[in-house]
C-alpha cells in the first residue's frame, strides 16, 4: 500500500509538472453607456456582437460586456452624479471577477449624453475623486463616443423650451436638467471648456488621455437630407439629426480677449474624428422590412440610411451584410487597426459653431443691449459670387441665441452657427468680430473658425 501511495505521488507530480498553470486569464471589460432617456435597449445587440467578435479576433482575452444604466430623467441629478453611478457599477462588475489584474483592460462606449457621462467618469477617475476609482483610469484603453453633443445641440434647446411650456409629459423620460446641460453654452458645457483650457495652460492636458485611445464618431443623416440641408452645412447635412458635427467632435478652438490681450489656442485630442452615414437614433432596417414593408416601396429610400448610430442587429455577427456603419469603425478601434478619417463628404463640410461668453467689469448691462457683430464679408466672395462665410443666417432656424446670464454669474452667453465654403478639411479661417455694450469699451478682434469645429470666445468688457 505504501509503495502504491508513493507511486501515486510520483505520477501526480509528473502530471502537475507537465500541465501548465492557467493563472488569471486576461480580461477585456467593455462597458456601454446610453444617452438621455435611454436604456439597455438603446444598443440593441451591440454588446453581444462585440463580445463574440472580440473573443474570436482576440482569443487571448476573455471579454465581459455590460450596458450601464443611470438615473436619466431624474431632475435631482446631474451628469457628474450620473458618472458616479457609472463608476460604482463598473467597480461592482470588475470585483465580481476578482478585481482588475495587471493585464486587464477597460473600454467604454457612450452614445449621446452617455459619451459626456463617460468622459466625466474618465476625468474624475484620473483625479481619484471620492466616489471614483483611479484604477479604472489606469486600465482604461479605449473611450468611444457616438453622436455625443460635447458642445451642445439645437434639439436640447427645443426640448428645454417645450419642457418649460408644457411640462414633463412632453418628453416624460427626460429631465429638464438634462436638456439644460446639453444646450449650447450651458453651465456644464462651459465648465467642460474651462477645465480643458485650464489643463492646457498648466501643461497637464496631455495627462487626461495619456494611455487612453479616444475615438469620436459623428453621424450624418443622409436619409433625411432634404429636411436638414438648409439647417446644417451648405452641401451635405452636417448633423445626425440631433447633434452637429462641430459638437460631436471634442476638439475645439478658443479665444480669450480683454482690453489688454487676445490669446488663441486649440484643444486637441489624440483621436480620429470619423463621420458615418447614420441617424442619432433610429430603427434597424430589419424592423422596417418586417413591420412596415410598404415604407421602402413608397419612399424608395435605402433603409440603411435610417439606422441609428447605436443600433446593431444580431446578424452583424460574422456578417459582411451588417448595415450599421459605425460597428466596423468601433471594431477597428478596439482591435487597434488604423482608421480612415476622411470620408467622401468630409471635403464638403462647411459648418461651425461659435460660442461667445462675455464678462463685465461692472454692472451687468441689459442683455438686449449687448451687441456681437461679425464681419464675414471681409473674406469676400468665390468665383460663383457666393460669400465665403455666413454667420447666423436668417434662413437657418435657431442660428443664433442669447442664453440666460445665470449660466455664469456676471456673464452673458450667445451662440452662433455659421458656414465657411471653399475650404479644405482642417483649414482655419479668421473672421473679425466686435463686442459692445452701453457704458463699456468695445472689443474688436479676429477669431479662428474651421468646418466641423466649435470656437469658444471668452471676452471681458471694461467700462
Amino acid at each position: 500500500m505504501k509503495q502504491l501511495s508513493v507511486l501515486f505521488l510520483v505520477v501526480l507530480s509528473i502530471c502537475v509538472g507537465l500541465t501548465p498553470s492557467k493563472g488569471h486569464a486576461k480580461r477585456h471589460y467593455l462597458f456601454l453607456v446610453h444617452g438621455v432617456g435611454g436604456s439597455q435597449s438603446t444598443f440593441y445587440s451591440m454588446d453581444r456582437v462585440l463580445s463574440i467578435e472580440l473573443k474570436r479576433l482576440q482569443p487571448d482575452f476573455d471579454v465581459t460586456t455590460k450596458i450601464l444604466t443611470y438615473a436619466t430623467g431624474d431632475n435631482t441629478k446631474n451628469t457628474l452624479e450620473f458618472a458616479a453611478q457609472v463608476a460604482q457599477t463598473i467597480e461592482e462588475s470588475v470585483r465580481s471577477y476578482g478585481g482588475l489584474q495587471d493585464d486587464d483592460k477597460v473600454s467604454v462606449i457612450g452614445h449621446s449624453q452617455g459619451g459626456i457621462v463617460a468622459t466625466i467618469w474618465l476625468y474624475q477617475s484620473m483625479l481619484g475623486t471620492a466616489g471614483f476609482y483611479r484604477h479604472h483610469y489606469d486600465h482604461l484603453r479605449n473611450l468611444i463616443t457616438l453622436g455625443t453633443p460635447f458642445w451642445g445641440a439645437k434639439a436640447a434647446l427645443t426640448g428645454k423650451t417645450l419642457e418649460s411650456i408644457f411640462g414633463g409629459w412632453v418628453v416624460p423620460f427626460v429631465g429638464t436638467k438634462e436638456f439644460e446641460g446639453l444646450a449650447f453654452g450651458s453651465k456644464n458645457i462651459q465648465a467642460f471648456r474651462d477645465s480643458a483650457i485650464e489643463l492646457l495652460n498648466s501643461g497637464k492636458w496631455s495627462d487626461v488621455f495619456g494611455h487612453v485611445r479616444p475615438l469620436f464618431i459623428a453621424g450624418q443623416a443622409k436619409g433625411i437630407d432634404p429636411i436638414l440641408r438648409a439647417d446644417s452645412g451648405r452641401y451635405v447635412p452636417e448633423t445626425d439629426g440631433v447633434v452637429p458635427f462641430s459638437s460631436a467632435r471634442f476638439d475645439f478652438l478658443y479665444v480669450k480677449a480683454n482690453s489688454k490681450m487676445v490669446q488663441t489656442g486649440e484643444i486637441k485630442t489624440p483621436s480620429p474624428f470619423v463621420i458615418v452615414p447614420a441617424l442619432h437614433s433610429g430603427v434597424t432596417p430589419s424592423q422596417v422590412e418586417v413591420n412596415f414593408p410598404w415604407f421602402k416601396r413608397l419612399t424608395k429610400l435605402d433603409l440603411s440610411s435610417v439606422i441609428g448610430l447605436p443600433q446593431v442587429e444580431d446578424h452583424c455577427i460574422l456578417s459582411s451584410q451588417c448595415r450599421n456603419p459605425a460597428l466596423q469603425v468601433i471594431m477597428n478601434h478596439l482591435l487597434e487597426i488604423p482608421q480612415i478619417t476622411e470620408t467622401p463628404d468630409s471635403k464638403n463640410t462647411t459648418s461651425f459653431v461659435v460660442e461667445v461668453r462675455v464678462g463685465f467689469e461692472g454692472l451687468l448691462p441689459n442683455p438686449q443691449k449687448l451687441r456681437i457683430d461679425f464681419f464675414p464679408e471681409d473674406l469676400g466672395k468665390n468665383h460663383k459670387g457666393e460669400r465665403r462665410m455666413k454667420i447666423a443666417s436668417k434662413r437657418e432656424l435657431m442660428s443664433r441665441g442669447l442664453l440666460a446670464q445665470e449660466v455664469t454669474p456676471g456673464h452673458l452667453t450667445n451662440y452662433f452657427l455659421g458656414t465657411s465654403i471653399d475650404t479644405h478639411p482642417n483649414e482655419t479661417r479668421h473672421v473679425m468680430m466686435e463686442i459692445s455694450a452701453p457704458g463699456f469699451k468695445p472689443l474688436r478682434f479676429q477669431i479662428p473658425v474651421r468646418p466641423t469645429f466649435s470656437t469658444f470666445v471668452d471676452a471681458i468688457l471694461t467700462p
